[in-house]
């Protein structure tokens, strides 16, 4: 079962390290961030992101899924 939460630490000795780290760990998950907060603690640079929730579901008006093959289906009147 994959993990729903969304609140994630990242740090490293150096801003550029920090970026790399995260630009890592975006490629590998294949999640986007959706808000960062860097502070510089001691030697090191820290962060704070909060990543997409997984448990979100994009549902019509009846409740019922919208999604039809690995896409959200839209139907218009």
């Amino acid at each position: 079962m994959e993990n729903k939460k969304n609140l994630l630490y990242f740090e490293a000795s150096s801003m550029k390290k920090l970026h790399k780290v995260i630009e890592d760990w975006q490629n590998d998950k294949e999640k986007r961030l959706l808000s960062l907060a860097v502070e510089k603690d001691g030697d090191m640079y820290c962060c704070l992101g909060l990543s997409n929730p997984t448990e979100v579901t994009i549902v019509n008006p009846e409740g019922h899924s919208c999604h039809r093959n690995g896409r959200v289906q839209v139907t218009t009147n």
